[in-house]
C-alpha cells in the first residue's frame, strides 16, 4: 500500500503545523521568563517599608466657645435691627407730627 501524495492545501496546513512546537516552545520560555518576573517584583515589593499610617487629629469643640460667639453674632444682629426699626419710626414719627401740625396750622387760619 502506497501512501497518497497530499495536496497543496494540505501541504500548506503542515508547513504551518510544523513550527508548533518550535512556537510553544518559545512561548513556554517567555511564559517562565514572566513568571519569574513576577516573583521578582513581588519580593522587592514586600522588602519595601509601608508607608506610615496617616495621623489623624482630633480636636475637641469648646462648647462655651461657640455658644459666645453665636451669642454675640445674634447680639449684633438684634442691635441692628432695633437701630434700623427706630431709625424708621422716628422718621415716620416726624412726618406724622409735621403733618397734624399743618392740620392745626390750616385750623387756626381758619379761625383767625
Amino acid at each position: 500500500m502506497r501512501t497518497p501524495v497530499a495536496t497543496k492545501k494540505i501541504q500548506k496546513v503542515l508547513e504551518k503545523l510544523k513550527d508548533i512546537p518550535k512556537e510553544a516552545e518559545v512561548e513556554l520560555k517567555t511564559l517562565a521568563q514572566l513568571k519569574g518576573r513576577i516573583s521578582e517584583l513581588e519580593a522587592k515589593l514586600r522588602e519595601q517599608p509601608k508607608p506610615p499610617k496617616p495621623e489623624v487629629i482630633i480636636q475637641k469643640i469648646d462648647e462655651k466657645v461657640i455658644r459666645n460667639e453665636l451669642i454675640k453674632q445674634f447680639d449684633a444682629s438684634i442691635k441692628k435691627v432695633l437701630k434700623d426699626t427706630t431709625a424708621s419710626v422716628i422718621k415716620s414719627l416726624e412726618s406724622e407730627k409735621a403733618y397734624q401740625l399743618q392740620k392745626i396750622e390750616n385750623i387756626k387760619k381758619c379761625w383767625t
